[in-house]
């Protein structure tokens, strides 16, 4: 009955024509606004065993909250369309350290927040771009007892062109950023320019990237700066009958020049996987890596190759072979460590119920080393969160003055030692410790660079079998 009287009654269908929208000289739509008061406060105190010296901070912030959201267009949203957002208080600050005899009190009105703008210029064309702004100032802890107060802003501006399979984007960006903390105050100032490139194909794509980055550093006095280049061609390709193998190849060259060192690397790395008939796959691994800095030098090469079968849905097997060439020389002597290795693996995957199920595994390895041990270790990567607060270093008989620590990104000034980590000889190892006040947190990677006093080598051969049952 509801048809038939629907049938008969008139009806609006859709309109064929779309809304125009004709050009304004600004359109600005304020979307959202909202307020409150915005507190907070910490307070934390660190004491040593055995004395009477006790450390404490104190900190309160109390302030009026405000946002806001807007978006709007300049002449036409086709021309350029924008948009701000702030969140952020305004209040009191009051931060005060006690210890050792002395106290430090700091009260200050500030901002607490981050405002951010971006502009879309000519979106629905191939060829289009953007800039966007952006301001922060916020608290960052690089551990539970360690907070510091950071300012930062950056600006940019990106073009992008596209057709058909071709894309091209180049980019701008400018970061300062100033992080205020108890004991020292770290400014840093970064410039990076980059052009990607790549092309689309059906089997697969090629790309081109290139990157430039100048950086200014001052930290405890200090002060760093210097450029990076890098440059990176790679390609993936799928070929065979309907794709079985695929092909995943690149190559990158870095040039970095500070006024400490000069480093170039070039990298190379090429992968292979096959498909074959019969639930048979095998791949195919090799890299490698040069490196330079001023007088020491390390060429490294790595390749594997593995065939695994799959008997049946629950039973996989596989076969791998590898090695590893990894030479260095210095001003004063030269090193090498070269391994081969032949693994064999059978792993078991069955489901029990609907809710369990059980794996079983193992690997028996078969591995011949010769090394010779290098007067200079550079790039070893550590975490303090490895033994609780501490680590020890790969090699022996260490000279502690030559140990220089750095971030994952390589990043110079170095760390300080005394303030960031203690070094302390254990016989013939070296034990790296963090004290309390230490910037690097505890899960952070670190690089470490350092000099050996005595040399020795040697040959091995090692049989290792790894068996595993979970459920």
């Amino acid at each position: 009955m509801a048809l038939i009287i629907g049938a008969a009654c008139p009806a609006f269908a859709q309109g064929t024509r779309r809304v125009v929208e004709e050009p304004r000289w600004l359109k600005y739509d304020l979307r959202e606004v909202s307020s409150g008061v915005y507190a907070e406060g910490i307070y934390d105190e660190t004491s040593f065993p055995g004395s009477a010296t006790t450390f404490s901070h104190e900190r309160e912030f109390v302030g009026p909250l405000l946002g806001a959201s807007a978006a709007g267009s300049v002449y036409h949203p086709n021309l350029i369309r924008f948009q701000t957002d702030l969140d952020g208080a305004l209040g009191y600050s009051l931060d005060t350290v006690k210890g050792a005899g002395r106290s430090t009190t700091r009260e200050e009105f500030q901002f607490l927040g981050r405002f951010n703008g971006t502009a879309t210029i000519l979106a629905n064309r191939p060829y289009n771009g953007g800039v966007y702004g952006t301001y922060d100032h916020s608290y960052r802890d690089y551990d539970f007892f360690n907070r510091v107060t950071v300012d930062s802003s950056q600006y940019g501006a990106r073009a992008n062109y596209s057709r058909t399979n071709y894309f091209v984007t180049a980019y701008y960006t400018h970061r300062d950023e100033t992080a205020d903390g108890l004991r020292t105050r770290t400014i840093t100032s970064d410039d990076v320019i980059g052009l990607n490139a790549r092309h689309d194909r059906v089997s697969g794509n090629s790309t081109l990237n290139y990157t430039y980055n100048r950086y200014d550093r001052s930290d405890v006095g200090r002060i760093g700066n210097g450029n990076d280049h890098t440059i990176t061609l790679s390609d993936a390709e799928n070929f065979g009958t309907r794709h079985r193998a695929a092909l995943n190849s690149s190559l990158t060259y870095s040039h970095r020049n500070t006024t400490e060192e000069i480093i170039d690397q070039v990298t190379a790395n090429s992968a292979l996987a096959i498909e074959h008939p019969r639930n048979l796959w095998s791949y195919y691994d090799a890299t490698f890596d040069h490196y330079e800095n001023d007088d020491f030098q390390s060429d490294a090469v790595i390749g594997s190759a593995q065939v695994r079968h799959q008997l049946f849905s629950s039973l996989a097997s596989s076969l791998t072979l590898n090695g590893a060439d990894y030479e260095v020389s210095d001003a004063i002597s030269e090193g090498y460590t070269r391994r081969v290795g032949l693994a064999w693996g059978e792993a078991y995957t069955k489901k029990v119920s609907l809710t369990g199920r059980l794996n079983i595994a193992n690997t028996l390895a078969v591995d011949h080393v010769d090394q010779a041990t290098i007067s200079t270790i550079e790039n070893e990567r550590h975490r303090f969160d490895e033994n609780g607060g501490s680590f020890f270093l790969i090699m022996t008989d260490i000279d502690p003055l030559s140990i220089v620590i750095t971030d994952i990104a390589d990043t110079r000034p170095a760390f300080v030692p005394g303030i960031d980590y203690v070094v302390t000889q254990v016989g013939s190892r070296t034990l790296i410790t963090q004290p309390a006040g230490s910037r690097i947190g505890l899960s952070q990677v670190v690089l470490i660079d350092y000099r050996v006093e005595r040399l020795t080598s040697g040959a091995y051969e090692s049989l290792t079998d790894t068996f595993t049952v979970r459920f």
